[in-house]
């Protein structure tokens, strides 16, 4: 290893952890919604490139330093990384491949235990700072992939909401990971004497591909901080249409220990506290996340079920939730607030707790399908639209009434997603009813409404054991 190589290593393994920290830093003003910024695609195929020749170079670095097993395992996590990277472009572009996203981070976890363990246990552990590294990626390792495999199947909301902050603290803290390989690079520099051998044919085109790499790394990256700022800024912008959507809704906010949750919520017309009425939770879909407590109504099917004839047909609460830019229905924070605010509706209104119904567009689709498989014994009844779920909770929806609807050229949220579904509760015993639209895409909206008897259907619907309270 000569000075340059070393070089190279610390330039691309800390420009790799400066790309990461920064995509981290947009993901959490914007969440999911990162993915449909524009230049994100391009942005995730250079960061790939930076994170491969980074890890090239610390490859080298094993190979000359003759640590056998360390290399051999970096070259099998590397090669699973690559796999992940292919992965995760198609879920955010292609729309597929979903289901092989967790398996494929836990595989690619699995091996960097063993990395890390291989550095600590082997002659590479005399490199203060590289056994470091080594432990950090054994414990951090260690424990995120705990973390994701008891989220996997526990169904209490608090302790899924303690498990994804520690998950979310520690992806943040694995940048402690490259910074120490860094250190450990310096340190080796102090051994190198000469650097005759700086100008090898492998050197140069290190050399090109960091100055080739640094004009689009900084073009493109600007561009998507410009675009995420203006996606959040457009995002707050609120219409005409959403506020006029929103204004027969009272606008409420549920607080607790810090928790909050912004709803709209509409009382059923002529209420009276002497009858008992069902509940809808209305879950919107991704373009209406935010902080306004207004877009959500619109991003709903809550304009469909309050109109008019509806709500004097169908006298219902409707409840209508709005989730945070930066997380998704799925996220326990969120579950914990729409459960705690619903305990608190059902106290304050006279609500029939074995006729609570959910139902929900796109992200809020996938939102139906996990409050039903996440929350057994809650929902009497769901209407899940062009979303998916986790096949492995089907056991816990065989009591709750499903009708479930998609496109079958759905290009934004797959039909295999609702599909799987259907199939892995008709495995279980199920019945659930589901409606595809062979010639539409995503935007299925007015087929629902006008599907015969949906309403009909949904508010004759009722638990028949005893609801949690």
């Amino acid at each position: 290893m000569t000075k340059s190589e070393y070089y190279l290593g610390i330039f691309f393994i800390g420009l790799s952890a400066i790309c990461n920290l920064l995509q981290s830093l947009i993901f959490l003003k914007l969440g999911f919604q990162v993915y449909s910024v524009p230049s994100f695609p391009s942005w995730f195929i250079l960061t790939i490139a930076v994170d491969l020749i980074g890890s090239i170079l610390l490859l080298k670095y094993y190979y000359y330093k003759k640590y056998w097993i360390p290399f051999s395992l970096a070259l099998i996590m590397q090669v699973a990384i690559l796999f992940l990277d292919f992965v995760i472009y198609n879920v955010i572009v292609l729309r597929n491949l979903q289901d092989m996203y967790i398996s494929t981070i836990l595989i690619v976890l699995s091996i960097s235990i063993f990395h890390g363990s291989s550095i600590i246990l082997t002659d590479s552990r005399k490199r203060f700072w590289l056994r470091a590294a080594g432990a950090a990626q054994f414990i951090f390792g260690l424990i995120l992939i705990s973390t994701i495999l008891w989220s996997l199947h526990s169904f209490d909301s608090e302790l899924n909401l303690l498990l994804e902050k520690i998950n979310l603290w520690v992806t943040r803290a694995v940048v402690l990971v490259p910074c120490l390989l860094i250190l450990n690079f310096l340190s080796e520099l102090r051994n190198v004497k000469t650097n005759v051998k700086s100008a090898t044919p492998l050197n140069t085109i290190f050399y090109l591909a960091a100055i080739a790499i640094c004009i689009p790394i900084f073009v493109i990256g600007r561009e998507v901080v410009n675009e995420s700022i203006a996606t959040g800024r457009a995002r707050s912008v609120i219409g005409e249409s959403a506020t006029g959507a929103a204004k027969p809704f009272e606008a409420r906010i549920y607080t607790d220990r810090g928790d909050t949750l912004r709803y709209r919520i509409l009382k059923p017309l002529g209420y009276n506290p002497a009858k008992k009425y069902p509940i809808v939770v209305l879950l919107h879909h991704g373009g209406a996340h935010g902080n306004d407590n207004v877009k959500q109504v619109e991003g709903s099917e809550a304009p469909f079920l309050s109109n008019y004839e509806n709500i004097r047909k169908y006298p219902a609460f409707l409840f209508v939730p709005q989730c945070q830019q930066n997380m998704n229905w799925m996220s326990p924070a969120i579950n914990i607030s729409v459960l705690k605010t619903l305990q608190v509706l059902e106290k304050e209104f006279s609500i029939d707790v074995k006729r609570r119904y959910v139902m929900g567009v796109s992200g809020g689709g996938y939102g139906s399908w996990h409050f039903i498989g996440a929350h057994p014994g809650m929902f009497a009844a769901a209407i899940p639209i062009c979303g998916g779920g986790n096949p492995r909770q089907a056991k816990n929806m065989l009591d709750v009434a499903i009708w479930a609807f998609h496109g079958k050229n759905d290009g934004l949220a797959p039909v295999s997603g609702t599909r799987e579904m259907i199939a892995a509760i008709k495995r279980e015993g199920g019945a659930p009813r589901y409606t595809e639209f062979p010639n539409e895409g995503h935007d299925i909206g007015r087929k629902v409404k006008i599907t015969p008897g949906l309403l009909d259907w949904l508010f004759s619907q009722r638990r028949n054991e005893k609801a949690p309270e």
